[in-house]
């Protein structure tokens, strides 16, 4: 899994083309840069998964600092 911080997601394009500003590389267009948690496909790093015994539920945390795009998969 490649997780990405929040804060670098201006600087990688984005794979549905639906993000923000333009990235250029070499003076072209590449594409449009990654929004983050703006994004309906942004997901967050899941740091704690477990099953409680006691109340029969998952216990769950999420990264507030790092996710990924949900678009392209986990």
């Amino acid at each position: 899994m490649n997780y990405i911080i929040e804060a670098e997601c201006e600087k990688t394009v984005c794979p549905m083309g639906i993000g923000g500003s333009a990235i250029h590389l070499s003076g072209v267009p590449v594409g449009k840069a990654c929004i983050g948690r703006r994004c309906a496909g942004w997901r967050w790093e899941t740091e704690k998964d477990e099953w409680d015994e006691t109340t029969e539920m998952w216990i769950l945390q999420y990264s507030l600092v790092q996710g990924y795009c949900g678009f392209v998969g986990e």
